[in-house]
């Protein structure tokens, strides 16, 4: 069937890398959505498309959103994706891992990450992500629903214990403190040492807990069983397009990748490089608003 695809001026030119463009780039994407509806009442030409068929904004068009995070952390890595993937523009508050003196807004929460959007304050990585799917309006299907749980119960509890697994592994994932511009000298240094050393004894007491052997042996197996029984012959989980679950596991996979060690193994001894370059691909570049 034909299909015609409204080559979007603003988006190949990146508009979330210069803000300023935002309201140029909504009004386009307004006026996209208005001819698409007027041609499929003509004559029901429900095979035309006349936007990018990149998701575009909706509800959140006009809404300030601002997330409380740690660059390197995966759970906070999944929101971005999702925001990403989705093109809303947004800005983020890096929070001090040792002191979290940004949370402070909250009285008995410490935890990140933390969403504002606009006036609400959502809390948890899987509940952010629930709430930006209304404003989106994507749809989550039952499988969908039941792959995002599984990463939560399967691979989440394998982190910890494979980027912090030894002493230098645990100093080199801290390395990303130094590219925190409002951290001052002392912070830095503070949060890669004490930060290291703690986080260490958190990995061992979670792979003790979680009785994993080989932690490492562990995280392949996890992977790979995402790749055979998610993805499968498929491009995505969600087939042609990234499914919620795919852009759960992409956060993930994408924090990770900032753990050279961790990143390398998991490269090496598992399939997940093409669905992880394929997924690059759809998430494209951050809209992060700098």
């Amino acid at each position: 069937m034909l299909s015609l695809v409204y080559p979007s001026f603003l988006f190949h030119c990146r508009w979330w890398k210069f803000p300023l463009l935002l309201p140029l780039y909504q009004g386009e994407q307004k006026l996209c959505r208005g001819l698409t509806s007027r041609f499929k009442r003509i004559g029901g030409l429900t095979g035309f498309a006349f936007c990018s068929t990149r998701p575009v904004l909706a509800k959140s068009d006009s809404a300030e959103i601002i997330l409380y995070q740690y660059e390197a952390c995966p759970f906070c890595s999944k929101v971005r994706s999702f925001l990403d993937y989705h093109k809303l523009p947004y800005s983020v508050v890096e929070v001090d891992p040792m002191r979290k003196q940004e949370l402070a807004f909250l009285a008995d929460y410490k935890k990140v990450p933390v969403l504002k959007y606009n006036n609400q304050v959502i809390k948890d990585s899987k509940e952010i992500v629930d709430f930006l799917c209304k404003q989106v309006d994507c749809q989550q299907t039952n499988e969908d629903m039941v792959w995002r749980k599984w990463i939560d119960e399967n691979i989440m509890k394998l982190l910890s214990p494979n980027i912090y697994r030894t002493p230098r592994e645990a100093f080199q994932a801290f390395e990303y403190i130094n590219s925190i511009s409002n951290f001052s000298s002392a912070q830095k240094i503070i949060n890669k040492v004490f930060g290291a050393a703690v986080m260490y004894l958190v990995a061992k007491r979670n792979k003790k807990k979680h009785e994993l052997g080989d932690e490492r042996q562990s995280l392949y197996d996890a992977v790979d069983h995402w790749l055979a029984k998610a993805v499968g012959n498929k491009k995505f989980a969600g087939g042609d397009v990234p499914s919620v679950a795919d852009i759960d596991m992409y956060g993930v996979m994408k924090a990770l990748s900032m753990m050279k060690c961790t990143w390398t193994d998991v490269d090496k001894n598992t399939s997940v490089k093409d669905w992880f370059r394929r997924m690059e691909d759809k998430i494209g570049g951050s809209s992060r608003v700098i």
